[in-house]
């Protein structure tokens, strides 16, 4: 299975959790848009804010306040004034122990002293003044008003919420902000800032929460902050940039067009609303950049990426080298480029990816809480180098840092899921090159976990239901249990159903739910499965842009499929568009790209296939040509190349079936045999390869007659049939193949042990197989000879009941206008020609003649067959004149079995018997007092035998001069007719196409094969093209001298004088003899 590209999380590091560290708010006040970036000093024991935070909200004060406050969402401004007074009362005692020093390390939590100290004329040595009745109704707040106490409070909360992931933390802080927005005046200065940290910390909360009311929220009040200021406010720009974050969070998780938009525009006007020395325009650009990288993720516009880049460079540029911003930025920028690769497919491009992920993750510190996110990233894009190059170390380190993200991430965190995604693929990835299942299973197990824990609404659903359904599909190609190809489809079906038109990774989900539905019609043949893949196939190819390197995937996976349909429907148009698919693919594809070669293989297979239904010998030479490309450019290691070696012996071995060179067949042998030593015992093709290869042994002996090919051939079927499942669809075909090779070795040997072994295994294939498969009628047919064969040996009546059984029963599973039911006459006129040998019964002769006599007059069947069936019919017939007409059949197939394109050595193996036919029709029409007839027949037989065999010459030679196109069609024509039904001939592929398939494509080329004769019969000099000399053209040879033609014949001998006669044909008119004219006693 070719491997695909996956859909990994991109982790782009957008940064939308930070807070801002100032007390008092200015008109914006909120989260940092760089999460690892604050103000604070350099965490450690004593000084780490996030600490600071952590007692600040453990004081008993403030959880009084806050619980308070908290019981009531709609509580009035005096009553929380009330309360804010006396948590300051209760603050200044608390912060006067020696917990002050550590608090002190925090600017909120010393700005929070501060105003509790602010003492004014009321400061007496350093004493709180006692607070009076009064101030405490006005709500005594010390240095600070109360929304600025709960401001600080609801900002300690949020950087608590940060580091320990509570959602009780983001709850009290939202409580406190919540408070402060209700009761603040709209116009109030601190109002944007105090909009903004409502949003940010909702934000924060639907990270963890997955609430869509938290991200509508958060966009709702950064939007409500924009809105408050003026065009010109210095804090405009500021806001625009969290709004902008708002909604690039809320197309991370809800993955809407509108979001990423509305992004972009806030982000864009960010920048162009302040100055390029501004210390805020490299945070800005960044988050410009990554929004801008999120669209391009989603609708694959070049444009966007390209700025992306370009925007992500000038942020670093703007970046002091040693900033603890400086990494994130450069694993940012990779990512880019990472996305940029998979769109152009520019190798500089995955290059700088990896260059700039690795520097940020040399320049980060090893705790650094984004640390598993650059490794990720870097991960996945060595992932996606391998993928291109298919170099394995790419994918060793690939793994290694996506395991060391997954294990630095804590359990809970949302950016988990990611890296169990991208380590699933690299697993996935990684069996596909060396084979291990152990791998493939682990690939599995962390997709699934990824699925598991992936919110429903999550736009990155669709994406792990895609990795984990072609993993399953990956693992059904090497195991082959069926579930694992089920599941598949039902994840990626899930998959397309999540995905949108207008996303960039639809394409490739479409796509692989073909590959699967393909695969599964592979498998159980059932049509509806094959017209979806090309559906889904067809508009994945119309959904990806031009130029997308994914495009040459399309292509392939819709090659693939057209070729499978073909095999079931026999639409030539189907083979034709497989061919252009796999030729665009290889067209658009670089030489190194690791892909090629099993679409160039892919192609090959498609050019052989062709060519076994129209026989252009170019298309095999290609075929061939191409899978030893394959084969020199593949390492002898990888997974792939037990399937190209049994490719290619393939193709040798139809070259060998149409031209009959020797070392074509020793070639099949030699790929086959690597392919199946190459193969690990538990491979699920390895029953096809051993079956390929048995099929190479077999006619290896057919051709050779050694006997060790035969068993070889025995012996690869056997080891396939007991390494095939019991539901495998191919076991049928193993077991009949098997018991067709025992026959053949029957034949051989005369052993009654293998005539017997083939009867067994013939009987269980036929009764595993479905009543509608395509091969039952041959299976039917070979089980009825081998009773047939076994019969001569034991003369056991029952075999010839059970032989004549399963023949009728072929017949009557064939229709008269289907080729192979010749076959099924013939062989059924065999048997009851031993029935009627064995008996002596008249009856069973009768019954034998018919057969034959049906069978010679076939019209699509074929000519072999035919001719084959005249001459028993002629041998067999009592009546003088049936002999006549069986022989006059025989004699005018004898053009067509000598095929017009054969092989040289195929042109000798038909003289013997074609020669010795002749004579014994000429020997009947001497009976007969066919003189004429005789030499007729005679002549015929010369002149196939010298004229074709001898002069290697034959009249297409001479059309070809005048008709060039004529006389190709006419050969192509005849080469298929030649080559048997296409059914019979696919009985050795994968999935042969049912007989009725089979039957309409050979009708229709009898049909234009007769019209393409009478087509060149009207061609001036061809008026007798193909037809044998009639009598007095012959007798013109005399004109100078008698010519005297004896006859050999194994059904006669030499005549005695009293028996026999000699004639002398004379020139005149009547050619028939006189009484006077015969010679003997």
């Amino acid at each position: 299975m070719d491997d695909p590209p996956r859909a990994y999380d991109k982790t782009h590091e957008d940064f939308l959790t930070g807070v801002s560290s100032r007390l008092m708010p200015p008109a914006v006040e909120g989260f940092d848009t760089k999460e690892q970036q604050s103000n604070e000093p350099t965490p450690d024991s004593v000084s780490d804010p996030k600490s600071a935070m952590e007692i600040l909200t453990s004081m008993k004060c403030v959880n009084t306040l806050v619980g308070v406050v908290g019981n009531d969402p709609d509580m009035d401004e005096e009553t929380i004034r009330l309360h804010v007074s006396h948590f300051v009362s209760g603050f200044r005692e608390e912060t006067s122990t020696s917990k002050s020093e550590i608090l002190k390390t925090s600017p909120i939590v010393t700005g929070m002293i501060l105003a509790a100290n602010d003492l004014g004329d009321n400061e007496q040595d350093g004493n709180f003044p006692k607070e009076s009745s009064e101030t405490l109704i006005q709500g005594d707040c010390g240095g600070m008003s109360w929304d600025c106490w709960l401001n600080a409070i609801g900002m300690a909360y949020s950087y608590l919420f940060r580091e320990k992931a509570r959602i009780d933390d983001a709850d009290k802080s939202i409580m406190c902000f919540r408070h402060i927005t209700r009761l603040t005046h709209p116009r109030h200065p601190y109002m944007p800032g105090y909009l903004c940290n409502l949003g940010a910390i909702h934000q924060a909360r639907f990270k963890y929460s997955r609430q869509r009311e938290d991200i509508e929220k958060a966009t709702k009040y950064h939007l409500q902050a924009a809105t408050s200021v003026p065009m010109i406010h210095e804090d405009l720009p500021s806001i625009l940039n969290h709004l902008g974050n708002s909604h690039n969070c809320a197309f991370e998780y809800l993955g809407s067009l509108d979001d990423i938009n509305k992004a972009v525009k806030c982000h864009t006007k960010a920048v162009t609303l302040i100055s390029d020395d501004h210390p805020d325009m490299a945070d800005h650009l960044e988050n410009l950049a990554n929004s801008l990288g999120r669209r391009f993720d989603r609708l694959g516009n070049i444009e966007d990426i390209d700025q992306a880049i370009e925007r992500q460079e000038k942020s670093l540029a703007l970046t002091m080298l040693g900033h603890p911003n400086m990494p994130h930025g450069l694993s940012n920028l990779g990512i880019y480029y990472c996305s940029r690769f998979t769109r152009l497919g520019q190798v500089g491009d995955i290059e700088s990816a990896i260059k700039h992920q690795a520097r940020a993750v040399e320049l980060a510190p090893d705790n650094t809480e984004q640390m598993p996110k650059w490794l990720g990233s870097l991960g996945r894009s060595h992932l996606v180098r391998f993928q291109r190059l298919g170099e394995a170390k790419d994918l060793d380190m690939a793994i290694e840092f996506c395991t060391r993200a997954m294990t630095l991430t804590p359990t809970g965190h949302p950016g988990l899921l990611g890296h169990l995604n991208n380590l699933g693929c690299a697993y996935s990835d990684r069996f596909q090159y060396l084979g291990n299942t152990k791998d493939i299973d682990n690939a599995i197990e962390f997709q699934a976990q990824a699925v598991g824990l992936t919110p429903k609404e999550s736009p990155d659903l669709s994406m792990r239901l895609h990795n984990l359904g072609t993993s399953y599909c990956t693992r059904f190609n090497r195991v082959g249990h069926a579930n694992d190809l089920d599941n598949a489809i039902v994840h990626q079906s899930k998959a397309v159903e999540l995905s949108p038109d207008d996303d960039s990774s639809t394409p490739m989900v479409l796509n692989e739910l073909g590959n699967s539905l393909s695969i599964r019609f592979d498998r159980i043949r059932e049509p509806e499965d094959i017209n979806r893949a090309i559906e889904h196939q067809t508009r994945a190819l119309k959904l990806t842009p031009f130029g997308h390197t994914y495009m040459a995937y399309c292509l392939n996976g819709l090659g693939n499929s057209h070729h499978l349909r073909f095999e079931q429907l026999g639409d030539i148009e189907d083979i034709e568009k497989s061919i252009t698919y796999h030729s665009r693919a290889i067209s658009l594809t670089p030489n190194d790209h690791r892909d090629r070669l099993s679409w160039l293989n892919n192609l090959a297979n498609s050019l052989n296939r062709r060519f076994e239904y129209l026989a252009k010998v170019e298309d095999i030479d290609k075929a061939i040509e191409y899978h030893s490309e394959t084969i020199q450019n593949t390492p002898g290691h990888h997974v792939n190349m037990p399937g190209f070696l049994s490719d290619s012996g393939q193709s040798y071995l139809r070259r060998f079936d149409y031209l009959g060179m020797a070392e074509d067949l020793d070639k099949a042998v030699e790929l086959q045999t690597r392919a199946v030593s190459l193969a690990p015992s538990d491979h699920v093709f390895l029953p096809n390869w051993l079956g390929g290869l048995s099929s190479s042994h077999h006619t290896r002996f057919e051709y050779t007659g050694q006997p060790q090919e035969i068993d070889m051939a025995i012996e690869c079927l056997t080891r396939a049939v007991e390494l095939s499942q019991k539901n495998d669809t191919n076991l049928p075909r193993w077991l009949n193949n098997l018991g067709h090779s025992y026959h053949t070795r029957f034949q051989h040997s005369e052993s009654t042990s293998d005539i017997d072994k083939a009867i067994e295994f013939q009987s269980q294939a036929l009764h595993i197989c479905p009543s509608n498969h395509p091969e039952r009628v041959m299976m039917l047919c070979n089980l009825g000879n081998s009773h047939s064969y076994r019969f001569r040996c034991s003369q056991q009546i029952e075999d010839i009941h059970k032989g004549i059984h399963y023949l009728s029963q072929g017949i009557e599973m064939t229709h008269d206008d289907q080729p192979f039911r010749a076959n099924l006459q013939y062989n059924l006129g065999l048997i009851y020609q031993a029935y009627y040998m064995h008996l002596k019964d008249p009856e069973q002769l009768q019954i034998c003649l018919k057969h034959l006599q049906d069978a010679t007059q076939s019209v699509i069947g074929s000519a072999r067959i035919r001719f084959q069936s005249a001459c028993r019919l002629a041998d067999l017939s009592l009546s003088l004149e049936e002999k006549i007409k069986a022989c006059q059949i025989a004699m005018n197939l004898i053009p067509h079995v000598i095929w017009l394109g054969a092989s040289v050595s195929q042109r000798y193996k038909d003289m013997t018997h074609i020669g010795r036919s002749a004579l014994n029709a000429a020997a009947v029409a001497l009976q007969a007092h066919r003189y004429p007839l005789a030499i007729e027949w005679l002549e015929q037989g010369r002149s196939i035998v010298w004229g074709q065999m001898l002069q290697l010459r034959t009249p297409i030679g001479d059309l070809s001069a005048i008709n060039p196109t004529l006389s190709n069609e006419l050969q192509h024509v005849a080469g298929q007719l030649h080559m048997g039904a296409p059914q019979a001939r696919s009985s050795s592929t994968k999935h042969p196409m049912s007989m009725e398939l089979g039957a309409q494509i050979y009708r229709r080329l009898a049909e234009r094969y007769e019209q393409l004769v009478k087509e060149v019969r009207s061609v001036q000099g061809f008026e007798s093209f193909l037809e044998p000399k009639k009598a007095p053209m012959i007798l013109d040879a005399a004109r100078d001298g008698p010519v005297v033609m004896i006859i050999i014949s194994n059904d006669r001998r030499l005549p005695s004088q009293k028996e026999g006669f000699h004639c002398v044909i004379e020139t005149h008119l009547s050619t028939y003899p006189t009484s006077a004219q015969k010679a003997g006693a």
